[in-house]
């Protein structure tokens, strides 16, 4: 499997929302893109904000030492064992502390279906070899997919 994190060029990234769509379809069960467009209660685990003067793509940072997995009063959020923060949805309740304590703002809560969506770096594809779903569909080539060296990797962890 893939270990890394995506990198943004700010300056690449015009805001087309192509990462939403495709992070929100490849995430769904449905598998008709058009279908899937129609569909209102799409969740995209990216979103792209303006921050000061730069258009950013936001998602999971998998912190080092997230708060959120920290604060969840039912254990739904865990960080595996390749550093991934991940989600088990039918233990989570809504209460939403993950959200106010993200630094980041990134957690979404749908509070009526108990639905929590953060990016997950496309665990699935990692597992696969395949690049996280934003990184492939970004048209302009601002998102990267930073690999990890094992070396690395043992350097960061001393």
């Amino acid at each position: 499997m893939k270990k890394g994190k995506i990198l943004i060029d700010f300056e690449r990234c015009f805001a087309c929302k192509t990462c939403e769509i495709e992070c929100a379809f490849s995430h769904s069960q449905e598998k008709d893109f058009f279908q899937f467009i129609e569909n209102p209660d799409r969740m995209p685990s990216v979103r792209i904000k303006k921050i000061g003067q730069y258009i950013t793509p936001l998602r999971c940072l998998h912190c080092d030492f997230p708060s959120c997995v920290v604060i969840c009063p039912t254990k739904a959020l865990k960080k595996d064992e390749n550093k991934i923060i991940i989600i088990e949805n039918e233990k989570c309740v809504g209460c939403g502390m993950c959200v106010v304590v993200c630094p980041y703002g990134v957690p979404h809560i749908n509070r009526d279906k108990k639905i929590y969506t953060k990016c997950d770096l496309c665990i699935e594809r990692l597992k696969d070899g395949q690049l996280p779903a934003c990184v492939l569909s970004c048209p302009n080539k601002a998102l990267k997919f930073f690999e990890f060296e094992e070396k690395n990797e043992k350097v960061r962890s001393r």
